[in-house]
Formats: structure tokens, C-alpha cells, sequence
């Protein structure tokens, strides 16, 4: 399978988990994207850092607000600058361990011929489950 058929699959991305970067250094972890509204996704904040530093970043609503934080795809290894979080500056940021974010999607590199075809037969022919 390409990678743009990869990426389409996986909804953007969406459907797998994103590394949460500040500087290049990796604080946390997005996990179980679900959709909220529009285009606004609601994502687990899982911090893989354990030291209070990286706590603290996290949890900074200026960061937040400001959208200094860039996110990597865990399954692509791409990286998104684009996307931000909802709420304003001040009010932006982690709630309950949950955040919701808008533009974290990956660009796909453009189709080749094989995969406009294989897209179109994946939707026309979806792949059902396995039974056990």
C-alpha cells in the first residue's frame, strides 16, 4: 500500500496516536482521537515524560493558547505546526486529561494513477472485519 492510501486509511492520521513536541524536545503523547464537531477532534493527553518539567509544560495554558506546541504522527512520523487547540489564550490547554484540537491531519503526498484507483475501490468495496 503507498503512503498516500496509508495516510487516506488512516484518516489523515487521525486514527493513530501523536507525539506532543516543544523545541524538538517530546513531552507527551495524544492518544484515542474522536470527533467532536466539525473539525474539532477531542484527544487523551498521555504524558510519556515523567519529570515535572515536562508536567508543567504540558499543563501551561499559555503554550496552549499560543500554539507553541508542534505534533509528530507516531504511525508516519510526520510532523504538523498547523494545528492549535480550542479555547483562547489564557483558557487554552488539557481539561480532565482530554484536549481538543483542530488542523492535526497530515497532508498526504499527491495520488499516483494506482492510488485514485485503489481509493476508489476501497470505498466502493469496503473492507469488512474478519470473523473469528
Amino acid at each position: 500500500m503507498s503512503e498516500h492510501v496509508a495516510i487516506v486509511e488512516a484518516n489523515w492520521g487521525r486514527d493513530g496516536d501523536w507525539w506532543i513536541e516543544l523545541d524538538g524536545r517530546r513531552l507527551g503523547l495524544l492518544t484515542d482521537a474522536t470527533w467532536v464537531d466539525m473539525f474539532w477532534w477531542r484527544y487523551r493527553l498521555d504524558l510519556s515524560a515523567s519529570d515535572d518539567e515536562a508536567r508543567a509544560l504540558l499543563a501551561d495554558r499559555e503554550l496552549w493558547g499560543s500554539c507553541r506546541f508542534t505534533f509528530r504522527s507516531v504511525r508516519f512520523d510526520r510532523l504538523v505546526t498547523t494545528a492549535f487547540c480550542a479555547g483562547k489564550s489564557g483558557e487554552a490547554g488539557p481539561h480532565d486529561g482530554f484536549i481538543s484540537m483542530r488542523g492535526l491531519a497530515i497532508a498526504p503526498p499527491p495520488p499516483t494513477l494506482r492510488d485514485r484507483l485503489q481509493l476508489w475501490w476501497l470505498r466502493r468495496f469496503p473492507r469488512r472485519p474478519q470473523e473469528s
